[in-house]
């Protein structure tokens, strides 16, 4: 910009000087761009504003109740909203306001903005109707009333923190929370730390979460998330010299506005003692007390990845301070799941978990399937919400719960990759085609099979744990039980495995097709045969494959007495060259069935 234009910026958090100037009228013959946040809406009046530019955008805050946290959305702005932003333009002297949207955008914008209670965290309202002995909000008269599931997580949230007793009502403690000026997660934070001799320590916590962050990244890099960083700096009284090796820089002002809230809060809670010297060891630990559902855990892997109580998920920026930390207490989230960034958090123990949260930690017993073992796993666990504290093998797993794991494993890997046997696959093909031509035989598809499966298999899966155990099942009876004993010999009946032919061979149909079952047989072997075999009481044609002498396929038909009239004389003249020791007769309706050939030399 040219020498003689000033620009400033102008936000809330600012240090109260910095906003002095940006409000402060030019001096003459400067010009002054100010680059503001929606504060500017409001009724204050920037002196000597000719010039408004509206980008049409606004951020704000809602409350991510997966989370557990308030975040800035950027939407955009309503009409009352671009309203108020015009007029600062025209509120000493005449005007302009350039906006940056086209007009019939505007037919897409909220006639106002949300109110703020819809989306706000209800937690500080709760708290105040509780000590208000007002448990339900609907009790009073509102103008846009808080919503249910909101007031209800909120309430929760008390309850974790001791605010509110098993009844819902406030307790000595809630009482004593409602009477800070802080949220009552960081109300809960200071006085638990009063009573563990650390009240500098959980007021330093206090002050800096109050604040925007005291420590600054340098270039495109964000911040270390470590608070102990924080609440050094207060102790040095800014001196950040130790932040240059992770890219980053104290806000002097900042740190100074921070400690003297420090220093009020210590006031207040103590009857007028002084903020003094702390021990930043049990930071952490404060700080899970204020976000319990915050608590994050280590994932596996090189990448600094966490789960947290909750089960959301969050990262670390890579080269955080805080990599290798097995444990978190997390106070503040970016970004968007699924996985959020960790923007400041504090090192926790188990020792500490397990002590300041031994009345919440969830004993229970898991069953699962394990895909590297390939067999149920069972196992007792300690859990703190999504998170495992401690695992171990459980030595005798409910049979129940097993078979079931078994029963979901068969499901999910499907029909297809079931351990069968070929007899058990040949008596499901004979049942598919009976159930083809009769809907009153079992149902064999994979879809039935599947939703059937505890009924037909699961008593067949007692002591199996493994996919070894699986194989050993006698999978032909089990799947015979959907067949009932009477009607067991009607199936070989109708159904039959095996077909005598006129050769004296036994030979195997195949029923892979329900519709169409198959004969393969040596033409030799059907010598005298006049028609076509039938299966299920006459109503169903085998379809013969007549095969060569090389067991290959001469002819497909199922009409057996017509091959013999027409197709068996082509056959013959094609093939009996080829195979002179097999019999080739000009009437194979009365020539002797064989499945040998004839001796060498004859």
């Amino acid at each position: 910009v040219p020498p003689s234009v000033d620009v400033f910026v102008l936000h809330g958090s600012m240090p109260l000087d910095e906003q002095e100037a940006a409000l402060a009228p030019a001096p003459a013959g400067r010009r002054k761009v100010v680059l503001s946040t929606s504060v500017a809406e409001t009724s204050l009046t920037v002196e000597g504003v000719r010039v408004v530019v509206d980008a049409g955008w606004s951020r704000i805050p809602r409350y991510d109740a997966v989370a557990g946290l308030t975040r800035l959305h950027t939407v955009r702005v309503s009409r009352a909203s671009a309203d108020q932003r015009r007029g600062r333009a025209g509120r000493t002297a005449p005007g302009v306001c350039y906006r940056l949207w086209d007009v019939h955008e505007e037919h897409g914008f909220l006639a106002a903005s949300r109110p703020e209670i819809i989306d706000a965290d209800l937690s500080s309202l709760a708290l105040e109707l509780a000590d208000a002995g007002i448990a339900d909000p609907a009790q009073l008269r509102w103008l846009d009333a808080p919503r249910p599931g909101p007031f209800l997580q909120a309430r929760q949230l008390l309850a974790q923190l001791g605010a509110l007793d098993a009844q819902g009502r406030i307790t000595p403690h809630g009482k004593r929370m409602a009477a800070l000026p802080l949220q009552p997660r960081l109300a809960h934070l200071v006085l638990t730390a009063q009573t563990r001799g650390q009240l500098p320590l959980g007021a330093a916590i206090a002050a800096l979460l109050e604040e925007r962050d005291v420590v600054r990244a340098e270039g495109f890099g964000g911040a270390p998330a470590d608070l102990r960083l924080r609440t050094e700096l207060l102790q040095r009284g800014g001196d950040g010299g130790a932040l240059s090796m992770y890219g980053a820089r104290a806000d002097r002002d900042a740190v100074r506005r921070v400690k003297q809230g420090a220093d009020d809060l210590v006031r207040r809670i103590d009857g007028g003692a002084r903020l003094q010297p702390w021990d930043d060891a049990e930071t952490g630990a404060l700080l899970a007390l204020a976000f319990p559902d915050r608590v994050a855990q280590r994932r596996a892997g090189a990448e600094p990845r966490y789960l947290l109580r909750n089960g959301s998920g969050a990262v670390l920026p890579k080269g955080d301070s805080l990599h290798d930390a097995p444990y978190l207490a997390v106070a503040e989230l970016e970004g968007q799941p699924p996985e959020y960034r960790i923007a400041r958090a504090a090192p926790l123990t188990l020792d500490e978990i397990r002590g300041d949260f031994s009345e919440q930690i969830a004993r229970e017993s898991a069953v699962m399937w394990d895909e590297r073992s390939r067999s149920v796993k069972a196992v007792e666990r300690r859990m703190l919400g999504a998170i495992t504290l401690e695992e171990k093998p459980q030595r005798d797993p409910d049979a129940d719960a097993v078979r079931s794991t078994l029963l979901e494993q068969l499901a999910r890997v499907g029909v297809g990759a079931w351990p069968w046997r070929e007899s058990a696959q040949r008596l499901r093909e004979r049942l598919a085609f009976a159930h083809a031509h009769d809907a009153a035989w079992p149902d064999v598809s994979d879809a039935a099979l599947v939703s059937s499966r505890s009924e037909w298999l699961g008593p067949f899966l007692d002591g199996a744990r493994s996919w070894g155990h699986l194989e050993q099942i006698d999978w032909y009876e089990a799947l015979a039980g959907l067949v009932p004993w009477n009607q067991r010999a009607a199936l070989d009946r109708l159904a039959p495995t095996h077909l005598d032919v006129p050769s004296g061979s036994r030979i195997a149909l195949d029923y892979r097709d329900p519709m169409a079952p198959v004969l393969a047989v040596k033409l030799q072997e059907v010598f005298g045969w006049t028609t076509t075999p039938m299966l299920f009481d006459g109503r169903v044609p085998v379809t013969l494959h007549l095969l060569s002498p090389a067991q290959r396929p001469v002819q497909v038909t199922r009409d057996l007495a017509g091959f013999w009239k027409s197709s068996y004389f082509e056959v013959r003249k094609e093939l009996r060259g080829r195979y002179p020791r097999h019999p080739w007769p000009d009437d194979p309706l009365t020539a002797e069935a064989t499945r040998r050939a004839k001796p060498r030399g004859t």
